[in-house]
């Protein structure tokens, strides 16, 4: 938390001045350390000389001393709590569509139930179709965990206005989700089927971030699938439907990155791209010797070899992109860099200004980039690539570059940009970059064939 030091005068919203020192904490519920701003609830209340305090997000923090500031929520984290949220209350209210009211209530149910911690967990009671047979009604169980780091949860739980008007602009786009066909289906099964039933949804933002790109994951009865009944049978549906798991993004087009810059770093980014060993090709040694001799700033040098090396991508790209073998491996490539090959998982996208959700599935590149041979189709796709090189925000940073994947379509003579990898680096002008990271981002044509 922010720290007073001394007497302080706050500058508050209204333009009022108020004047706070240590004794003024006399006659409030404080921690030990009497410096210390206290927190109620999500509130960091300063209090006022004499009686009475005043939030913190109101005053005008110019004579706050640097410190411990209050940890920020992640909206992007905290949409996985809310799409659980709207999973349960479909599988809750399970022959209707949901709306905010059905969301909204499995929401303040959870509140009730939580601890103040960093997770919670509640089992509701979902009623079956009455059926012929039944001596009494029958009810599934539908039980929903979600865990969160600290700063998410208590802003899905939060009693501030302005904090709940930013929580319902991720509503809309997981009750889209929710009433899709899958949920829709798979919620429809467990009203008519006549049986006990047992839906667990975990949304999991605290436990193996690096191990699994799974975000909620949902099971019947055990398992990430279900049998469909003849009845609810459609001509492309089966007779079983898989059960998504969520790896979950907020408008955000990146879904991999890998941090580092050196070659092993790169092998995991550009070596699996391109399906070579870095260590091996001359021209890739001889990007990081002739950089690594140049004088000057180390986030200059990791600039001026990422951009070599970038450009040098490009072009390989450019010898592979219509190769029907390496098509493959490219499509199989970013489905694994998106699901981690892990049964089942599907990349979910929430758009808030939409207020739709998107699912990406790479492998459905397939029938665009190789077309289907079986049925005499040929590939509707010719890809090419392009180099390019960010705009620097500051003057004298060096730019940083990236590589976009584009798709031509003669029938419509129209190109999309599918999948773009770029180069990040914080402080890149600086001798020690905060941070260094390569992206795999989607684009806005992708949708077009996923």
């Amino acid at each position: 938390m922010a720290k007073a030091k001394g007497e302080v005068e706050f500058l508050t919203s209204p333009g009022v001045y108020v004047t706070l020192d240590k004794n003024s904490f006399s006659n409030v519920n404080t921690p030990q350390d009497l410096e210390t701003l206290y927190k109620v609830g999500r509130s960091i209340l300063i209090p006022l000389k004499g009686s009475g305090t005043v939030k913190l997000s109101e005053i005008h923090k110019s004579n706050v001393t640097d410190g411990e500031t209050r940890k920020a929520y992640n909206l992007g984290d905290t949409a996985e709590g809310v799409m659980a949220c709207a999973m349960a209350a479909r599988f809750i209210s399970k022959n209707e569509q949901v709306q905010i009211k059905h969301l909204m209530y499995v929401l303040n149910e959870l509140k009730r139930t939580w601890n103040r911690g960093t997770s919670v967990q509640k089992t509701f009671l979902s009623k079956n179709k009455p059926q012929p047979w039944m001596r009494t009604k029958l009810f599934d169980e539908v039980t929903v965990e979600i865990k969160l780091a600290q700063a998410n949860i208590d802003f899905l739980f939060t009693d501030e206005a302005d904090e709940k008007s930013t929580l319902r602009q991720l509503m809309s786009p997981c009750l889209h989700y929710a009433n899709s066909y899958e949920i829709a289906t798979a919620a429809k099964i467990m009203y008519e089927n006549g049986v006990k039933d047992y839906i667990e949804i975990t949304s999991d933002g605290v436990s193996n971030q690096t191990g699994t790109k799974v975000d909620i994951n949902l099971k019947i009865n055990g398992l990430m699938s279900v049998d469909i009944p003849a009845n609810l049978r459609t001509n492309s549906s089966g007779t079983r439907l898989n059960l998504t798991q969520i790896s979950l993004k907020k408008d955000v087009n990146q879904f991999a990155q890998v941090g580092g810059w050196d070659i092993p770093t790169q092998q995991d980014f550009w070596g699996r791209i391109l399906n070579v060993r870095l260590e091996s090709i001359s021209a890739v040694q001889d990007i990081y010797n002739t950089n690594a001799a140049i004088q000057g700033e180390t986030g200059r040098n990791v600039a001026y070899v990422m951009r070599d090396l970038y450009q040098w991508a490009n072009g390989q790209l450019q010898n592979k992109l219509n190769n029907p073998q390496w098509k493959e491996h490219l499509i199989n490539i970013l489905h694994d860099m998106a699901t981690k090959n892990e049964e089942n998982v599907m990349l979910v996208e929430l758009n808030t200004t939409r207020r739709t959700s998107e699912r990406y599935n790479f492998l459905n590149l397939r029938p665009a980039l190789l077309g289907v041979p079986s049925l005499g189709i040929e590939p509707s796709l010719v890809l090419e690539s392009v180099y390019e090189e960010s705009t620097p925000k500051k003057t004298g940073d060096p730019k940083l570059p990236s590589v976009t994947i584009v798709a031509y379509q003669a029938s419509t003579n129209t190109r999309y940009k599918l999948v773009k990898f770029r180069h990040k680096m914080e402080g890149a002008g600086g001798p020690k970059p905060k941070a260094i990271r390569n992206y795999v981002e989607k684009q806005a044509g992708l949708e077009n064939f996923v």
